[in-house]
């Protein structure tokens, strides 16, 4: 299985964010919504 890199980021600055995500890391702005974005990226 790929790596999976999933970082909740509730107050980043959006450069920095953008970086993340094209580095490949999935971002949520909340909490709650890590399990959303594993269950996208992995099909968990």
């Amino acid at each position: 299985m790929d790596e999976v890199k999933i970082a909740a980021v509730p107050n980043i600055r959006e450069e920095k964010l953008k970086a993340l995500q094209d580095a490949g890391v999935t971002t949520v702005r909340s909490l709650a919504d890590i399990g959303k974005a594993l269950r996208e990226r992995t099909g968990w």
